[in-house]
């Protein structure tokens, strides 16, 4: 089953995606060390805070493995010993979710880092993270989702569901209020956010795919009350061309 990873923006940095392809370069050299996925292509997330900015943006798109290390589109991290059907796992997490609210300071991207385990089992994928967020918010992030692979031919489609937990401090940080612009003060607890999605690859020619994803997130009812909110659901895209090797 293939390994696909998203989260709002589904950005991976720049500086980790470089650093990944001078590996898979420097692998391939040395008996393909590096076997997955790489390409490029463009990512959509819709606005659901005040202030966020909208529109596609480019992105490396890379899906793959370099002995214990890997990327995973918006995650990437490195495996640390085997785990029933995949390994425990070390792994870090970019997410586009910083932004500007009116009269407020600006809210800075989170880095969240944790452990994690993907499970690639006969009847699915499951995967289980708890992470950190290391940079403002000082907030925790549970993650469990479920993937399941339909092969038709040419195209295979891989349907997702999942849940993201966000406690207090990850919450306050984003969707919290002073009240000091004028905004009534607002201060959430932990939120519960479920998700469905849809990941379609189509084999192109010879190592060629093209690649596209859809998410649709539903925000806590707690948190979708903030002053910051202004959307309960919100959509999620992603298109790319890819290699694999």
């Amino acid at each position: 089953m293939k390994t696909t990873h998203f989260r709002n923006g589904i950005r991976l940095p720049v500086a980790a995606a470089t650093i990944l392809l001078a590996c898979t370069t420097a692998a391939r050299a040395a008996d393909s060390w590096f076997t997955g996925d790489a390409g490029i292509g463009a990512a959509y997330t819709q606005p659901h805070t005040r202030g966020a900015k909208s529109g596609f943006d480019p992105i490396p798109f890379i899906n793959g493995e370099a002995g214990p290390f890997f990327a995973r589109i918006d995650a990437f991290g490195v495996k640390a010993f085997p785990l029933g059907y995949g390994a425990l796992e070390v792994i870090g997490q970019y997410r586009e979710d910083g932004y500007t609210p009116p009269g407020e300071q600006r809210r800075s991207s989170s880095v969240p880092i944790g452990l994690g385990t993907l499970q690639i089992t006969p009847v699915g994928a499951f995967e289980l993270r708890s992470m950190h967020d290391f940079r403002k918010s000082h907030g925790n992030l549970l993650q469990a989702r479920y993937l399941a692979e339909l092969p038709l031919g040419r195209l295979n489609l891989y349907p997702e569901v999942g849940v993201e937990y966000e406690d207090s401090g990850y919450t306050r940080y984003y969707f919290g209020t002073s009240g000091a612009s004028g905004v009534q003060p607002f201060r959430p607890g932990g939120a519960l956010n479920p998700y469905l999605g849809m990941f379609a690859e189509l084999h192109i020619a010879g190592k060629w795919y093209a690649d596209a994803y859809y998410r649709r997130s539903f925000l806590d009812a707690d948190v979708a009350a903030s002053p910051m909110v202004t959307r309960k659901s919100w959509n999620s895209a992603l298109l790319a061309v890819s290699y694999r090797f």
